[in-house]
């Protein structure tokens, strides 16, 4: 099951890291989604063909390839998944919450810089879809 939609993760990874793919870690956090290693162990601790689980460099390994990431991202959303802003329903803005907030603190206001890029982002998105609904 694949809760997150590619739209979802596209304005995730922008509005994280502007999508960029060179390898990196910052504070802990890893790749173009920023995966830290406890959301990458609480996802079931994917990895890349012919990396183990227990390697020392599995973690930024997987967190660094945008499959096994965009994997771990929505292993961590089918298992912490919920509404966040009150909505009655599950969808890309509350991943974004529970994806920079945590699961646990979800319910907050997501710090601005990250919330106007991601809402920007998932805007654009929709756009062609409200025009072919008109057309």
């Amino acid at each position: 099951k694949k809760p997150i939609t590619e739209t979802c993760l596209l304005c995730m990874c922008e509005a994280l890291s502007g999508c960029n793919a060179t390898a990196v870690c910052v504070n802990g956090a890893c790749g173009i989604f920023r995966l830290t290693w406890d959301q990458w162990v609480d996802s079931g601790r994917l990895t890349i063909a012919g990396d183990s689980p227990l390697s020392e460099s599995s973690f930024t390994n997987c967190a660094n390839d945008p499959h096994c990431a965009a994997d771990t991202l929505q292993n961590y959303m089918v298992k912490y998944g919920q509404d966040c802003n009150g909505d009655e329903q599950q969808n890309c803005l509350d991943y974004g919450a529970i994806h920079y907030m945590g699961p646990f603190n979800c319910q907050a206001d997501m710090p601005y810089t990250f919330a106007s890029i991601f809402r920007k982002c998932l805007k654009r998105a929709e756009l062609p879809v409200k025009l072919l609904k008109v057309l």
